[in-house]
């Protein structure tokens, strides 16, 4: 599922409009694998979310998170 996301966000202009929005989905994919316990995918859609905004507190927290497996 994350690739057919990826696809489409990755598909976007990077003017910061568009960015402010990948992140935010990506954040959003990031949450709910992780809800769902599949960890590596919730590590690379938060990787992917920092990308874009790298000075995420939360995002940070979730990927160190998602990291222990927890």
């Amino acid at each position: 599922a994350l690739k057919s996301w990826q696809a489409a966000l990755d598909a976007v202009d990077d003017d910061p409009k568009q960015v402010s929005r990948q992140f935010h989905a990506y954040a959003g994919i990031g949450r709910s694998e992780h809800a769902l316990k599949r960890f590596p995918a919730a590590i690379k859609a938060y990787e992917e979310a920092l990308k874009r905004l790298p000075t995420d507190a939360g995002v940070k927290a979730a990927l160190a998170r998602a990291r222990m497996g927890k």
